[in-house]
């Protein structure tokens, strides 16, 4: 298996039982004891924490941290699917040293700040902003966002102003599960997102998609993810 990015540390299998709030998870671990779990993902994701469903967590911390146990994987459909919000920016820079972005050449500088906004990365003279994919929609087709997201709206039109000025720019998606083949936007969920992003593409901004299988070793198998511009009539 070729891995692209492995966990520091075993992680410990645990039962999803809720979630008190966005930020944290309530587990019981395989030796029956109950423990909160920091959640970095604040997304819904109603079709992955449902009662029942297997996680893998990283810990046991201890202080100054208030829960010493981190959600780091979910189970759906036979596979993993990552709950860290950052790990799409740690896993973009390996799949383009890897080649799956071939567009994108220069050298790699990250948190670049623009007018009032800061985007995840700068790849020569491309302005990035990652987005990670967790809402899989079936048969290969993936969709963002899983709940509205502003900030996502502020950096997509961002993005296109930096075009429009004569700048570079990309959004790009990394999913998981391994079974994502498509990705498009959710646009029953985010319609004015779906919007922003039709009017960066149409002004120059390029959109990219890679995806990884997660197992608990960490990221392994990277692949192209196809993009599917999202149609005006709003419909997947």
């Amino acid at each position: 298996m070729d891995y692209l990015f492995r966990f520091p540390r075993p992680l410990h299998a645990a039962t999803y039982l809720g979630r008190p709030h966005r930020f944290a998870t309530t587990c019981r671990l395989a030796d029956g004891a109950v423990v909160q779990s920091h959640m970095a993902d604040p997304g819904r994701l109603r079709e992955v924490l449902v009662e029942g469903a297997e996680l893998l967590l990283d810990g046991p911390f201890g202080p100054p941290r208030k829960l010493a146990w981190s959600t780091v994987l979910a189970r759906r459909d036979d596979a993993y699917l990552t709950l860290q919000s950052q790990m799409p920016n740690r896993l973009f820079p390996l799949l383009l040293a890897a080649g799956f972005f071939p567009s994108l050449t220069g050298d790699v500088r990250a948190e670049i700040k623009r007018g009032h906004s800061r985007y995840d990365f700068q790849v020569g003279e491309t302005l990035v902003e990652v987005k990670g994919l967790t809402l899989h929609l079936g048969d290969g087709l993936g969709a963002f966002p899983d709940a509205p997201s502003a900030r996502a709206r502020k950096h997509v039109r961002g993005l296109t102003e930096h075009v429009a000025e004569g700048g570079r720019a990309a959004v790009v998606f990394v999913g998981g599960l391994g079974v994502i083949e498509r990705v498009t936007m959710a646009t029953d969920i985010d319609p004015e997102l779906a919007d922003a992003i039709l009017e960066a593409e149409a002004a120059g901004v390029e959109v990219l998609a890679a995806g990884v299988t997660w197992d608990r070793l960490g990221a392994r198998d990277p692949y192209a993810i196809e993009w599917v511009s999202p149609r005006r009539d709003r419909s997947s």
